[in-house]
């Protein structure tokens, strides 16, 4: 039997309301309420605020050596005559540590001495004789005078007026002579006091003395040697004030001022050292700059490690 048209319209629209119904159903069913829970009060930390300066710091390392060193030598050469000291003594400043034989300087020196009291006593004896010659060559030319006077009465007077003036030539020659040697005085005496100063400086270089103090690191001489004055006789140390020496880069030793104050560890203490020196050229094969930092020397020795905070 065949189907009426309009019975399947009616069945579409039933399908549709049927949908709607339960598409409505869904979005409107009633959302399921949670319990509400009670929220326990929040613990808050409260941190007082500082003020502080950010600023990019580098940590460099560096190695410890001593502030103050010298390699020692004589200005002489000779025998070692005396060793008074050995490697690690403490020494103070102006302390003798080597002496060369003497004998030879002190004989030099004992030599202008009595040179130079020759001469003064000489000095003196020129200008007492200077005197007594100018009194002499004035009884002399009145002499002359009289002798002249009585000449022209008598051929035996003219003849004496010729031998008593010859005599008053020669003592005026006399007199000249010792006046140069009368002017000529302080620059003899101190011809003679720069030997005897030069040969009691000689004598003094015969003996070592300590430059300042500090520990003496090696004695590269033994009694008996010969040592020349091109050898290094003696090393000595200051380690009251250390060294802290690295290297570091152009960007960071421009950022450096001497004299500035930077943190220093070594073997985990920190300390307080200051900047006394900067390289400004760097060195050709590495392109670093020395950087020296003064440290005090207490409890440290040299060839330790340490790192420095560098501030950029």
């Amino acid at each position: 039997m065949p189907v009426k048209p309009s019975s399947y319209k009616y069945s579409l629209i039933l399908l549709l309301v049927v949908v709607s119904i339960a598409f409505f159903l869904i979005f409107t069913k009633p959302v399921k309420q949670l319990p509400l829970q009670r929220i326990p009060p929040l613990q808050v930390t409260v941190i007082p605020v500082q003020t502080a300066e950010m600023a990019p710091r580098i940590s460099v390392t560096g190695y410890l050596r001593p502030a103050r060193k010298a390699k020692l030598h004589f200005e002489l050469a000779g025998q070692l005559q005396g060793r008074y000291v050995k490697a690690g003594k403490q020494v103070g400043k102006g302390d003798l540590l080597l002496q060369l034989e003497d004998g030879d300087y002190a004989d030099a020196v004992a030599e202008a001495r009595a040179g130079l009291q020759e001469e003064q006593a000489a000095i003196e004896r020129d200008r007492l004789l200077l005197s007594y010659l100018q009194d002499n060559r004035k009884l002399q030319q009145q002499e002359v005078a009289r002798m002249q006077r009585l000449g022209k009465k008598s051929l035996a007077s003219q003849s004496k007026y010729g031998e008593t003036r010859q005599r008053l030539l020669q003592l005026q020659a006399d007199e000249e002579k010792l006046k140069y040697s009368v002017v000529t005085a302080a620059a003899r005496l101190q011809l003679r006091q720069v030997t005897l100063r030069r040969a009691q400086r000689n004598l003094a270089r015969t003996r070592l003395l300590a430059p300042f103090a500090g520990v003496v690191n090696v004695v590269a001489v033994q009694v008996g040697d010969y040592v020349s004055p091109s050898q290094v006789a003696l090393e000595l140390v200051s380690i009251d004030r250390l060294e802290l020496y690295c290297e570091v880069d152009s960007q960071t030793a421009y950022a450096l001022k001497l004299g500035q104050q930077v943190a220093v560890r070594i073997n985990g203490v920190s300390q307080q050292g200051r900047i006394i020196a900067i390289q400004s050229d760097p060195d050709p094969a590495t392109f670093t700059h020395q950087v020296r930092v003064s440290l005090a020397g207490e409890h440290l020795l040299p060839g330790q490690l340490g790192q420095a905070d560098l501030p950029l």
